[in-house]
């Protein structure tokens, strides 16, 4: 299978366990990989036989916004849900990394990986 890849992606989401937390957004990084078939595309030369990277980022962009998450992990499900149901991919691998949340550590996430239905 092929592969789509964004890294580096960062979304504003209002997420963390205490409320203080949860008072304003928060930036996270996201690093995705969407597995899909790209021999179509990379004949016909044409975006419409592939997967829209800059319509992915702005779609979860727009789903880390509008909700508001205790854990990282609530929000990547609801990523990986929503690129699976909306973009033409088999699976999703996400990662999403928060700063700050552990003293001295640069980065603290969590990586999932997720299959269409079959």
């Amino acid at each position: 299978m092929d592969t789509i890849y964004l890294t580096d992606l960062h979304l504003e989401a209002t997420l963390g366990v205490p409320a203080w937390e949860r008072a304003l957004p928060q930036t996270v990084r996201l690093h995705l990989e969407l597995e899909t078939d790209l021999r179509t595309a990379g004949t016909s030369d044409d975006v419409a036989d592939t997967v829209d990277y800059a319509a992915v980022a702005d779609r979860l962009r727009t789903v880390a916004a509008e909700g508001e998450y205790h854990l990282l992990e609530a929000l990547a499900e609801r990523l990986a849900t929503t690129v699976l149901a909306e973009f033409p991919v088999i699976a999703v691998h996400l990662r999403l990394d928060k700063s700050g949340a552990v003293r001295g550590c640069g980065a603290t996430g969590v990586a999932i990986r997720r299959e269409a239905p079959a």
